[in-house]
């Protein structure tokens, strides 16, 4: 694995535990039990991501980053919605340009699950956005 593939991958990693924090935190808090459900849900897929990233990292012979994360928790509701979809999408570009980076087919495969997953939950945030009566979205 090259230094710069494994910065990259490392980098990802810190966002994806920033991401598990934050909606763990604001599932707990929310106070709406629909919201709580989605929220702790993207929670725990995000667990996965990081599980598959140090997984990965480990496979090819990197060592994983084990440096807490910048993370601040979101003022509002709105600015958690507007930060949460720019991981997202952080997240979607960040992946797909590393896919071709790594050595294997299955390694390509395990960031292309997230990569769909990570797709998933913008569209799920949009979603949630709109039920509780929150700004278009603006992209």
């Amino acid at each position: 694995m090259t230094k710069t593939l494994l910065k990259y991958l490392n980098e990802q990693l810190q966002t994806e535990i920033a991401s598990f924090l934050e909606y763990s935190l604001r599932s707990a808090s929310c106070g709406d039990p629909c919201m709580e459900r989605e929220l702790a849900a993207f929670a725990l897929e995000e667990a996965e991501h990081i599980r598959q990233l140090m997984a990965l990292i480990a496979r090819n012979g990197g060592e994983v980053s084990m440096s807490a994360p910048q993370s601040f928790p979101a003022d509002s509701l709105d600015d958690f919605f507007e930060r949460s979809l720019a991981r997202e999408d952080d997240a979607i570009l960040r992946y797909t340009v590393l896919l071709p980076l790594l050595p294997t087919e299955a390694d390509r495969a395990v960031l292309q699950s997230s990569i769909d997953q990570e797709a998933l939950h913008r569209e799920q945030i949009l979603r949630l956005r709109s039920a509780c009566g929150h700004s278009a979205d603006r992209s």
